[in-house]
């Protein structure tokens, strides 16, 4: 063999393994790709998951409030007044204060319920 038939075949052989290299490379990352794809998946899920969650308890509260069946326009705005209200740390804490003692009071009442049940 010459020289030159040589250094091709060299050549051939490390431009094969570079391309080999290269292969593992590009499937290692598609499964990385796939994986974070798979992930922002999940992440996307529990989001939406959550923001289900709590639209759901403020249905609920608003249900305990006895607004719910008000007419949506009239809804939002009193939210949107209610917003301005809360926006003042002296309001704000007494409306929480006032809010936590009827759900304190609630979860006594369900307990309570549920112990008669029981019984």
């Amino acid at each position: 063999m010459t020289k030159i038939t040589a250094m091709g075949a060299f050549m051939a052989d490390h431009d094969d393994k570079q391309m080999a290299k290269v292969k593992k490379l590009e499937e290692q990352i598609k499964k990385k790709q796939l994986a974070l794809q798979l992930a922002q998946g999940r992440i996307r899920e529990r989001e939406r998951k959550q923001r289900t969650r709590r639209l759901i308890e403020i249905g609920g509260l608003a249900d305990i409030a006895g607004i719910s069946e008000l007419d949506r326009g009239a809804l939002l705005g009193g939210f949107i007044e209610v917003s301005k209200l809360l926006s003042d740390g002296l309001t704000y804490s007494k409306m929480k204060a006032e809010g936590d003692a009827l759900l304190k009071e609630r979860e006594t009442e369900r307990k309570a319920k549920k112990v008669q049940e029981a019984a």
